[in-house]
């Protein structure tokens, strides 16, 4: 699945030759094998994922669709509130926020079916361009081992470019997609101001 593109899983899934649930097993599949290198994850939530597609995919039989990322994987820099999910921006303190919703941005993509994997790993409070964290553990780049991956939203980028989800949300205000993106080899998109709450 790492070779297909976001399009292309959507693309699959609205085909059905591949099912939402298997989009996610494959994704925690290479999760499981490679984050403990590569620490893209600060908080992996794969029963939710695999919940959510397991919905996604009863609604697809049924024939709904949510939106053209139906059952697509996805995940989220760790200052995205998630529902019922902590948010540390990064950071390590003896209780993080946990907010019963999503940001707008979260929200866009799982009301477009989006299926979330969890919080991705950043320099802490998105204040570095090296993917560096000493509370979460340095984010790894996936192609070359003990190597930067750029930050601050250093889990996005590696985790997209190792094939653990098909696309990620980070945040840029100098750089913090557009390094690690660079870095990690893949495609990074800082929005126009304003554009994306």
């Amino acid at each position: 699945m790492r070779e297909e593109s976001l399009t292309g899983i959507a693309e699959a899934i609205r085909a059905r030759r591949l099912s939402p649930v298997e989009a996610v097993e494959r994704c925690l599949e290479r999760v499981r094998k490679w984050d403990e290198r590569i620490r893209a994850f600060i908080r992996l939530d794969a029963e939710g994922a695999l919940e959510s597609a397991r919905l996604l995919e009863a609604e697809a039989a049924a024939g709904r669709w949510r939106g053209p990322l139906h059952g697509v994987p996805v995940g989220f820099k760790d200052l995205c509130h998630l529902r019922g999910l902590p948010t540390s921006c990064g950071t390590s303190m003896p209780a993080y926020f946990v907010s019963s919703q999503e940001c707008t941005a979260a929200r866009r993509l799982l009301d477009a079916g989006a299926v979330s994997l969890g919080k991705l790993n950043m320099t802490e409070l998105a204040l570095g361009a090296f993917g560096d964290n000493a509370h979460h553990g340095d984010a790894d780049n996936p192609w070359l081992a003990g190597h930067a991956t750029g930050g601050s939203s250093s889990g996005s980028a590696a985790g997209v470019a190792a094939g653990f989800f098909a696309g990620a949300v980070g945040s840029d205000t100098g750089g913090s997609i557009r390094l690690p993106a660079a870095c990690c080899g893949v495609v990074g998109l800082k929005p126009t101001y304003g554009r994306v709450s």
